[in-house]
């Protein structure tokens, strides 16, 4: 089928480069300089009872420069990029909730939490 929409959205690539418990920086930020791995029998689902078996955890990083060159090297055009002060969930422990989602409390600088791209193939053009 000619055509196509893209719509991404995610956490912040910045998150994986901040220290759990504050706004320091502790990880790399941009892409392609390893792994972050960790050890975890914990469900992301939020209310989940159950236990994961296999608790090795690898997470890669991946910058804006990495997920931009990708969707145009696909032959996208990005039509709207937007960073947001909140998130879906409590990605940092000291995240307020609100009517929009958890987000940094009053007195803490406002950081981008999650992000959104909407990126389009061209009618003449077909994906895959």
């Amino acid at each position: 089928m000619p055509g196509g929409t893209l719509l991404l959205r995610d956490d912040h690539p910045l998150l994986d480069a901040l220290g759990y418990e504050s706004l320091t920086i502790t990880e790399d930020y941009l892409s392609g300089t390893g792994s972050i791995d960790y050890e975890s029998d914990e469900s992301y689902v939020e209310g989940s009872a159950g236990k994961i078996a296999h608790t090795a955890n690898h997470n890669w990083r991946h910058d804006f420069q990495e997920i931009v060159d990708s969707l145009l090297a696909a032959g996208l055009s990005i039509e709207t990029l937007r960073e947001s002060p909140y998130a879906e969930w409590k990605a940092l422990p000291f995240l307020v909730e609100t009517e929009q989602g958890w987000t940094t409390p009053e007195g803490m600088p406002k950081i981008p939490l999650s992000f959104a791209i909407v990126a389009r193939k061209p009618q003449d053009q077909r994906i895959g």
